[in-house]
């Protein structure tokens, strides 16, 4: 899925949002930059090394995710 999150200035509480109006049950919510998530993080937050971007790795966790977990988990990092 590919959209814009309204501007609320938490990336969380946006996404989260964004989630709950389009009714999106199972996901992963790709990101370089945990900062951006102040004072909520998301469930299935998967966070991509900034320098390297996503990588087969990646790919491969992201995969895992979406497969063999709930979407109730919390962050995962390369």
């Amino acid at each position: 899925i590919i959209g814009r999150t309204p501007k609320r200035g938490d990336r969380g509480i946006e996404i989260k949002e964004y989630i709950r109006t389009h009714n999106i049950s199972r996901y992963v919510i790709l990101d370089d930059d945990k900062e951006e998530f102040k004072e909520v993080i998301p469930n299935n937050l998967y966070i991509v090394n900034h320098k390297t971007g996503l990588s087969a790795k990646d790919v491969v966790a992201i995969e895992r995710i979406l497969v063999e977990r709930p979407s109730k988990n919390g962050v995962s990092f390369n």
